[in-house]
């Protein structure tokens, strides 16, 4: 892992998750105050055994949000462009992996 790129706070590190320790720290941040959150991101790890970087710097940057701003998103009430600015830190490309995963959040 180089420590040297920048990684927006709270991101995990870009490697793919594959192993038990990896996925259970990622499973553990999931862990939400909201219910409903927390079932929705349950059946998410349960339909992708395996994550992707993408999808888990993706998923990481979705975590950052509040759960109501989550569910919101996850549920289609509204879009991560819709999302105030001061919620997240986000350039383009971090909105870009982001949107690919709570697509995949809103299949679930």
């Amino acid at each position: 892992m180089n420590l040297e790129k920048e990684v927006p706070l709270g991101a995990v590190a870009k490697n793919e998750v594959t192993d038990s320790v990896r996925r259970a720290r990622l499973m553990w941040r999931a862990k939400r105050g909201l219910l409903e959150n927390d079932i929705l991101i349950t059946r998410f790890f349960e339909a992708h055994p395996t994550l992707t970087d993408e999808q888990v710097y993706g998923l990481d940057l979705l975590l950052d949000l509040p759960d109501d701003e989550l569910f919101g998103l996850v549920m289609s009430r509204k879009e991560l462009k819709d999302v105030d600015p001061s919620e997240h830190m986000m350039d383009e490309n971090d909105m870009r992996c982001a949107n690919a995963v709570l697509m995949q959040l809103r299949a679930v």
